[in-house]
């Protein structure tokens, strides 16, 4: 009877664990990104548009806008490619802004159609913008992900 039962166990220990089987649990940031990208386009610019009013409105320890220039919306279009996973193209990214710009947004906060004419000239890693060593445009991704990842956690 003792061989049968350590026949058993080494039969046992051989098998893979039931966790093996186990989908592995999804991030938070994933949840994020699958509810986004189920909503519609509508949706989906409108929370993308109250993002960059609240954006917009943040300020650094010494009260000047975090978001002061055009060049800004490069780090804007970084977060949605790599966070979201927004499939937006770099060279049509100025259409697709328009659309998320809130409507109250001073006319030199707009995106132009040269806005984004430089990326490759600021932006020289070819890599999500969380894993750079420099991303020139740091301050903003990580505010604007910290709204929307709060933003929409609250809608799930």
């Amino acid at each position: 009877m003792n061989q049968l039962h350590q026949d058993m166990d080494e039969l046992h220990q051989e098998e893979p664990s039931a966790s093996t089987y186990m989908p592995s649990p999804e991030s938070q940031e994933d949840r994020i990104r699958s509810f986004f990208n189920k909503q519609d386009d509508r949706t989906q610019q409108a929370w993308l548009r109250e993002a960059m009013k609240a954006l917009m409105g943040i300020t650094d320890h010494t009260g000047k806008a975090i978001f002061w220039q055009k060049q800004h919306w490069m780090g804007v279009y970084l977060v949605l490619r790599d966070r979201l996973g927004v499939r937006c193209p770099q060279t049509g990214f100025a259409e697709y802004a328009q659309k998320i710009t809130p409507l109250n947004c001073p006319d030199n906060l707009k995106i132009g159609q040269t806005t984004m004419t430089n990326f490759s000239k600021l932006v020289i890693e070819d890599k999500p913008y969380f894993e750079m060593k420099h991303n020139p445009f740091e301050e903003i991704c990580k505010t604007l992900w910290d709204i929307i990842f709060k933003q929409i956690l609250t809608k799930i």
